[in-house]
């Protein structure tokens, strides 16, 4: 829905703006979801 992308958006823009060197601890290890709600199911990040 256009809320739930607004709501991501902020969300990134004040986490970057908070908090903006950060990286992934192991790349390897981000695991994804698929089907309809896609993206990164698991990240972790080092910061």
């Amino acid at each position: 829905s256009n809320l739930a992308r607004l709501e991501l958006r902020v969300a990134l823009q004040t986490w970057l703006e908070r908090i903006p060197e950060f990286e992934l601890i192991d790349p390897s290890s981000v695991t994804w979801a698929g089907g309809q709600v896609h993206g990164p199911r698991k990240c972790m990040v080092k910061f």
